[in-house]
């Protein structure tokens, strides 16, 4: 353990310098007059203009499958050390001060700093599937341990196309399992995962991949956990941009105060925390106007493709970000027809026409499946009332009021419309441009989903900052007012404050995902990296399976999961007898094979017990965690925290069928009663020390028999019956010959007959109980629907030798 952590220490000393430092340092001071940016320290921009290399190298580099931490801090020292050669030519070097102004300005600055880094820095550890942030960590984690995007599945690429279309779900015209409205190939290995060629098993991950390469550069230094601090570290950047960009266009006291607005809004919160890539292109989208204002008004060439090369790190980041082009084109047309056009101008555009035609390869090579989805989504838009039910205005104004609260819509309206009012500066209006551009049509359209607080990631990148700015803008007028100003500033800002707080103190101690991390590595650690596990489909089929297959390197193959859209796209599951197949195939070529699912899976059960007819079934583990989850909600924020039970039941497959014993028991509830059961049984209860299960009218349970000897079977059962219904009557058959009928008066008792050997088949028999049945919903005014006849405990099977 101490070893580990020198060896982090030593990797973060050598790497961090030259990944957010160095190359920063040394270009800005060959290439920027130092009187061209007034910055509160220039090392913010050395730490800006690294982070742009370190993006774009990194990106390249796993574009070329050679991405390592070595070869990143190699590349990067080596550039450093061909910079550093022009820099010691230079007539006069940058100096350090290091005596900071004891000034209000830099107290507050400091005071923000260090709130946003004591909020923020609390990071939720999620690392399942089915969602975006699985996909993110995954795909970075992949990205540190192969060095590629592209990912290659080796059991995938053996298989022949017979089995490939069993287990992967690649009929050609089906629905894609997770992202189903597209109506596109449905070949996925798991939500998120599309395998682009079953030939070489190449899988494409889905999303833009700036963020996960940043997710594989903290990994490869600090190791899994580190992983979550990728956004809190943006996160803490993005609340020093903003503050810059109000600094630079209002004034420092404008900054600090949006700063503060910006930090206490619930979803910014939320998204510093959680591993998604808003907070990465928030902070590139700020950074890159702060650059913009500067450059515009300095007419610097550098700073203008300092600002581009911003600008592009957020078209590889959110797709969303190309939007901001419509504003920056309405910029450009007004400052030529205003004859303001100046040559760094040029180099902004060509700049930025360089980097879109990067982003652009970087879509249909590096991430195809997924813009080919949204380029079919946007041509044929889906037809779900059920999720487009809250795309009204009116609705989606309450719905951003939630995270912007009333007085803050109200005191950003007011602040950009007193921009115009005022007919400020072109810059103020630009912004004002594009935090319409950014938010109406999603407020216009909630599209995708109402829940909590994921529908709001659409307002991340810039509407809540820059309605943040405006709001602290109108403020700031208003403490101008003479008399009565200061004390409205103060009333004004204090009540925003508390709503703010107010609304994300729920959050503040949460942890979303805790306790998934431990739960999946202690399930992986069931198996070896040679195992296959065939994860049923369920939610938690979904969220477990990525994980275990990228992060803790197990072979995985999930049955396809439902779709969670109801009655849009859902499709059938694969027969047991096709998934048998597929797994004789994996058995036939030395594998071991696992299935893992929750309890009363009804399909996995359905499988095991088909399985079992000619393979060897034995249970080997109940594996159960939970993780902290806040409840979505449609109509609030929600407060509410819960902890999410995972309980997954192991199964090992072996190729061959043991003897059978001449005398075994079946525990009815239990997890290895499901290679038994046929049908007519309902889900497994727990009472105390007691697992078992209720009958329906016809309840069948096949068993083996080997030879052909007397059987002494003996039923434990009973159960619960109210004192108005008579005493059940049920009957026992074998193989549709009647053993006995009997009657269960609710006390658990043995009920034993005898089976001729005459009455048996080999190599199994069928044991139907035929039962009364009541419906608890009638008698005793339950929700309880069911028609049920006996409770069961246990079989038991006693050969009678001859």
């Amino acid at each position: 353990m101490i070893l580990d952590y020198i060896i982090i220490l030593l990797k973060s000393m050598i790497s961090i310098p030259v990944i957010f430092f160095i190359p920063g340092f040394l270009i800005n001071s060959i290439y920027l007059p130092t009187k061209s940016l007034k910055l509160d320290s220039s090392i913010i921009l050395h730490i800006f203009v690294s982070i742009i290399i370190t993006s774009f190298t990194g990106l390249i580099l796993s574009q070329l499958g050679l991405f390592s931490l070595f070869n990143l801090v190699a590349i990067l020292a080596l550039t450093s050390i061909i910079l550093y050669q022009k820099y010691k030519k230079l007539p006069e070097k940058p100096k350090f001060n290091p005596i900071i102004e004891f000034n209000t300005n830099n107290v507050l600055v400091t005071l923000l700093i260090i709130s946003s880094v004591l909020l923020f820095f609390h990071p939720f550890p999620w690392i399942a599937g089915g969602r975006d942030p699985g996909v993110y960590v995954s795909t970075g984690v992949h990205i540190a341990k192969t060095g590629s995007i592209l990912i290659k599945d080796p059991l995938i690429a053996q298989m022949n196309t017979s089995i490939q279309e069993i287990l992967y779900d690649v009929e050609p015209a089906s629905v894609y399992g997770f992202i189903s409205w597209a109506n596109m190939n449905s070949k996925f290995q798991f939500p998120g995962f599309y395998i682009t060629d079953l030939g070489t098993g190449t899988i494409t991950p889905q999303f833009l991949h700036i963020y996960p390469v940043w997710i594989a550069i903290f990994y490869s230094i600090f190791g899994l956990l580190g992983v979550f601090y990728v956004n809190p570290v943006f996160g803490v950047m993005s609340i020093i941009s903003l503050y810059l960009l109000g600094k630079r266009l209002f004034s420092w006291k404008v900054g600090i105060l949006a700063g503060f607005i910006l930090m206490l809004n619930f979803a910014q919160i939320w998204y510093v925390r959680y591993p998604s890539s808003e907070m990465a292109a928030q902070f590139f989208s700020i950074a890159g106007l702060v650059i913009f204002i500067q450059f515009n008004k300095s007419a610097d060439r550098y700073l203008a493709i300092i600002s581009a090369l911003f600008f592009g790190l957020l078209f590889l980041t959110k797709i969303e970000g190309l939007m901001l082009l419509a504003p920056l084109g309405l910029y450009f047309i007004y400052i030529g027809l205003k004859n303001k056009w100046n040559n760094s101008c040029n180099y902004f555009l060509a700049s930025l026409f360089i980097v879109l035609i990067y982003s652009l390869f970087d879509y249909f090579i590096f991430t195809k499946p997924y813009i080919d989805n949204l380029l079919e989504m946007a041509l044929n838009p889906p037809l779900l009332p059920e999720y487009f039910k809250y795309s009204n205005p009116f609705t989606g104004l309450i719905m951003f009021s939630w995270y912007e609260t009333y007085i803050g819509i109200f005191l950003s309206i007011a602040g950009f419309s007193l921009i115009f009012l005022k007919r400020e500066k072109k810059e103020k209006i630009f912004l004002v441009f594009i935090a319409l551009i950014f938010s109406v049509p999603f407020l216009l359209k909630l599209s995708i989903s109402p829940d909590h607080p994921w529908w709001a990631r659409r307002f991340i990148t810039l509407v809540f900052p820059l309605y943040a700015l405006f709001t602290s803008y109108i403020l700031n007028e208003i403490a101008n007012l003479r008399k009565i100003g200061i004390y409205l500033y103060f009333s004004l800002t204090a009540i925003l404050i508390m709503s703010l707080a107010t609304a994300s103190y729920p959050i503040i101690n949460h942890f979303e995902g805790a306790g998934m991390t431990e739960g999946v590595s202690g399930l992986s650690k069931y198996f070896n990296e040679s195992d296959v596990i065939i994860m049923g489909p369920s939610f938690e089929g979904g969220e477990i399976s990525t994980p275990l297959y990228y992060i803790y390197d197990r072979k995985v193959i999930l049955i396809s999961r439902f779709n969670p859209i109801p009655n849009y796209g859902i499709r059938d599951l694969p027969a047991p007898e096709n998934i048998s197949l597929g797994i004789d195939y994996l058995l036939n070529r030395g594998y071991n094979v696992y299935t893992v699912f929750p309890a009363d899976n009804i399909y996995m059960e359905k499988l095991l017990y088909y399985l079992s007819s000619k393979n060897k079934i034995d249970f080997i583990g109940n594996h159960e965690f939970s993780y902290k989850h806040m409840d979505s909600t449609t109509d609030s924020l929600s407060n509410i925290i819960t902890d999410v039970p995972m309980n997954s039941l192991i199964y090992r497959i072996s190729k061959s069928k043991a003897d059978v014993p001449d005398n075994f028991s079946i525990n009815i509830g239990s997890p290895s009663d499901v290679i038994y059961l046929e049908s007519g049984f309902y889900a497994r209860e727990n009472w105390g020390e007691i697992n078992n299960r209720w009958t329906s009218g016809n309840a069948s349970i096949r068993i083996p028999t080997a030879e052909k000897n007397n059987l002494l079977i003996s039923v434990y059962g009973g159960g619960f019956r109210p004192e108005k219904l008579s005493p059940g009557n049920f009957s026992i058959y074998i193989n549709e010959h009647l053993l006995g009928n009997f009657t269960a008066y609710g006390e658990y008792k043995f009920y034993n007959m005898t089976a001729p050997k005459d009455y048996l088949t080999i190599p199994y028999s069928t044991v139907l109980i035929r039962s009364d049945t009541w419906k608890p919903s009638e008698i005793t005014g339950t929700a309880d629907t069911r028609d049920i006849g006996i409770n069961i405990d246990k079989i038991s099977i006693e050969q009678i030798l001859n």
